[in-house]
């Protein structure tokens, strides 16, 4: 999803979010596909890294969420919020990319 409707989502989920580890996976190349995961603790930093990512002209995506049990993909939005209203979860990851399919 465009960088502007996942920040909008991710408004929606503040209360979710907090106190949650959020991974970030940040994939990048043309020719080359790279990737790296960073890690927050705080909304702050997570808010920042999506602004510096949209600058790169990232778009943005649900990867997953986890507990020390068990962790269930998410493959749009719909199914973050399904899985946010039926288990208890102390970690998220989100995907953003450059890499143009």
């Amino acid at each position: 999803m465009k960088a502007s409707e996942f920040k909008t989502e991710m408004k929606n989920k503040i209360e979710f979010l907090k106190g949650k580890k959020i991974n970030l996976v940040f994939m990048s190349g043309d020719t080359k596909v790279s990737s790296n995961v960073y890690t927050f603790n705080t909304l702050k930093g997570f808010g920042k890294a999506v602004l510096a990512f949209e600058k790169m002209g990232a778009n943005f995506g649900c990867i997953k969420v986890g507990n020390s049990i068990v962790e269930r993909g998410t493959k749009d939005i719909e199914e973050l919020n399904h899985r946010i209203q039926r288990g208890v979860w102390t970690n998220v990851t989100f995907l953003a990319t450059t890499v143009k399919y």
